[in-house]
């Protein structure tokens, strides 16, 4: 089963990284740095979120099919992590604005 999460890890985490690359002349096409910067935060949000919601998953399996007390922790510890992610996905933009407004 641990085989199967990295394999399955490794993998969105190269989907991501083939993504970006293809984005990259998107992101780069804005006139201001501030539109730049926007899309890269929702891209970053749409990431954090859609890895949150699937650690969410995958720690909801672990808590349910593993019978013993030690999978049923690893399962918490993943949703924790996955609630967290999800979080701090909803507060990319803000957390920006937030560090652009000490800049400015």
């Amino acid at each position: 089963m641990g085989r199967t999460v990295a394999r399955l890890t490794a993998s969105a985490a190269l989907a991501a990284l083939v993504l970006l690359l293809f984005a990259l002349p998107a992101l780069a096409a804005g006139e201001q740095i501030g539109t730049a910067i926007d899309r890269v935060t929702a891209w970053i949000r749409g990431i954090l979120i859609a890895l949150g919601i699937l650690t969410f998953i995958i720690g909801a399996a672990f808590f349910m099919i593993e019978g013993t007390t030690g999978g049923q922790e690893r399962g918490k510890t993943l949703m924790v992590a996955a609630v967290i992610g999800v979080l701090l996905g909803f507060l990319a933009g803000p957390i920006v604005d937030l560090a652009a407004s000490f800049v400015r």
